[in-house]
């Protein structure tokens, strides 16, 4: 899982939370991991695939950015949140993917 937030679009910044799935233990997170959630909501969700995962990261992210913010948020006349979450995972053996959420704005 990744996350952008806290954008600061005037200095042209954000920060990104890299993370995964956390077991609890006794109920206590274990010292030095961050809790971070996605809030209950509407999102859209921009999907894409490879059949490994660099080129998942390198081509497939850019791609799909490319189209979700350049291309289908525009044509549909939507403004997001400045946020996005990546969900990466395994579909079949041979088949990694991706998904990108973005909230949008009322």
């Amino acid at each position: 899982m990744g996350m952008s937030h806290s954008a600061d679009p005037k200095q042209g910044t954000f920060r990104y939370f890299a993370g995964g799935l956390a077991e609890k233990d006794s109920g206590k997170m274990v010292e030095g991991i961050v809790k971070q959630e996605l809030l209950s909501g509407e999102y859209i969700v921009c999907r894409g695939e490879e059949e490994n995962f660099e080129d998942l990261v390198t081509f497939a992210l850019d791609k799909a950015n490319k189209y979700l913010f350049q291309t289908w948020l525009p044509h549909h006349n939507l403004i997001t949140e400045p946020f996005s979450a990546e969900k990466y995972y395994r579909d079949t053996k041979d088949m990694v993917c991706m998904e990108i959420w973005v909230k949008p704005l009322p």
